[in-house]
């Protein structure tokens, strides 16, 4: 019998486990750090999903099931695979805990359709994005928010509202493109991908795009558009 368990743990780990990625994500245990980790942590597991970004955090492409929302996405450790945003593609790989951010390592990324539709961003409040473990690599929307720079050394800007701030992070490398912007401003929306880094979460805009200014008269709401922004 003791044979039996030794080898059957030696199995185990190498056992490849075809889930969905809310089946990855979804927990109610904190762990011992808090960092909710996933129940199939360190298990070989099989998934399908919808590339909505790549060139994440410099080492990541992010999976999410078509409806999107709570428990939806996931990151995948590669900055070789082919891919591109709206692949549908299935990810055979070891998930693992990264600074507390669930991810796989991918021992193959297959590419299976191509030009799939994208899931909404799901609109989430600022205390949500700081709370839920439920958004970690979902994209999500927050809105009627105010940006400014952020006093904190960990991340560069700040979003907040009446009650609650949250921090964005430069997760897809575009905040350079900034330069002397006056960040008082308010915005109608801001979208992007959750991580997790430094005990609390993020939202990492994908593009300049992302980031919808209140302004008035004629001129286009989109970050990326209003020159006069960039003085």
């Amino acid at each position: 019998m003791k044979h039996l368990m030794i080898l059957i743990s030696l199995i185990l780990p190498c056992l490849l486990f075809s889930v969905a990625i809310k089946d990855i994500q979804f927990t109610m245990d904190a762990g011992f750090d808090g960092t909710y980790p996933s129940s199939y942590l360190n298990q070989q597991v099989s998934v399908e999903g919808v590339v909505i970004a790549k060139d994440f955090l410099g080492k990541f492409f992010v999976i999410s099931e078509p409806q999107g929302g709570p428990w939806s996405a996931i990151s995948v450790m590669s900055n070789s695979a082919r891919v591109e945003i709206g692949n549908k593609v299935q990810v055979d790989g070891k998930v693992l805990e990264l600074h507390g951010m669930t991810c796989i390592r991918p021992s193959e990324v297959k590419v299976l359709s191509t030009e799939e539709n994208l899931p909404l961003a799901y609109p989430v409040t600022l205390y949500e994005l700081n709370k839920s473990e439920a958004y970690e690599s979902v994209l999500v929307k927050i809105v009627n928010v105010n940006i400014s720079k952020s006093r904190r050394n960990d991340f560069q800007y700040s979003v907040s509202s009446n009650t609650d701030t949250a921090y964005l992070s430069d997760g897809f490398g575009y905040f350079n493109k900034l330069k002397n912007k006056d960040f008082n401003n308010t915005l109608i929306s801001v979208t992007g991908i959750v991580s997790f880094s430094n005990n609390r979460f993020s939202l990492n805009p994908r593009d300049l795009n992302d980031l919808v200014y209140q302004v008035t008269g004629t001129k286009s709401n989109s970050w990326g558009k209003i020159k006069s922004l960039y003085r």
